[in-house]
């Protein structure tokens, strides 16, 4: 594993394992385990699927992803409840593994706790409001109305903050075309020179979260890591940066304070009914 991959991994709260096309564990990081339904079964040698057992009966999918037919496969929303106070939540992201030339795949696990405890806290409180004020609309209705997917994007810059290198999900998220954005500032993201700067200070990973401005003028919460790449070819630091949109998860904030001051309201107004009565 590439050690600043790995080293992003840690920053994002993701473990992986490689497995061969047998679905033999042939590699794993440290926190693998905490992800597993038997964490004594994560071994190297052993069967992935007595570990992850929601793996069982994917194995057609899997053989599409080694052969090439499929770029990846992904299992979302995946929880454990070892500890029912604290359950874990998980995605899980299959693919195969470029760096290895003996069908291997790597099978990448990302907490997503937050996210999925988030949802079901603006869910209850959803429904806390309909039945206060009983002119809300459907809960399911309104959750899905304000939440979505996030999507990572990366870009890799020069020392003097040129983009070199932009993924997919960088070109769907800003709405630039690859070529728009090739050699130019990532200050055409930032919006401001100064904070490319203040991230850019030292080579140590910074976590920032940034209000950026898309082509067509609209404005993206994005939530980014950064680092520095040190290559022995080139002479000057090259720094990558990934982000995540964060505006849904801004949003979801602003409903569930929205839920809450409506609840705070109507109280006010029983407690005032109350004693006029």
């Amino acid at each position: 594993m590439n050690p600043l991959f790995h080293k992003f991994l840690v920053q994002r709260r993701m473990e992986y394992l490689t497995v061969d096309e047998e679905l033999k564990i042939l590699e794993t990081s440290v926190g693998v385990r905490r992800f597993a339904d038997a964490p004594d079964e994560v071994a190297v040698g052993k069967d992935v699927r007595e570990a992850f057992p929601e793996l069982f009966g994917m194995e057609e999918y899997l053989e599409a992803v080694i052969a090439g037919r499929e770029v990846s496969v992904d299992l979302k929303g995946v929880a454990r409840f070892s500890e029912p106070i604290n359950p874990l939540y998980f995605d899980v992201h299959i693919m195969a593994n470029e760096e290895e030339t003996d069908n291997r795949l790597i099978v990448f696990f990302e907490d997503v706790t937050e996210h999925m405890v988030m949802k079901q806290n603006l869910v209850q409180r959803s429904n806390q409001a309909n039945l206060l004020l009983t002119t809300v609309e459907s809960s399911m209705a309104y959750i899905d109305k304000i939440i979505s997917s996030m999507a990572d994007a990366m870009l890799v810059t020069t020392d003097r903050g040129n983009i070199k290198t932009v993924n997919p999900a960088a070109v769907k998220l800003f709405g630039y075309g690859e070529k728009e954005l090739i050699g130019e500032s990532i200050d055409i993201i930032f919006g401001t020179t100064e904070l490319w700067q203040r991230l850019n200070y030292d080579d140590r990973v910074k976590n920032v979260e940034v209000r950026c401005r898309s082509k067509n003028g609209h404005e993206i919460d994005v939530a980014f890591s950064c680092a520095v790449i040190y290559s022995d070819l080139e002479e000057s630091e090259n720094f990558i940066y990934i982000g995540r949109d964060i505006s849904e998860r801004k949003r979801m904030e602003a409903e569930i304070q929205k839920a809450r001051n409506v609840e705070c309201r109507y109280k006010t107004l029983h407690k005032k009914l109350h004693l006029c009565l």
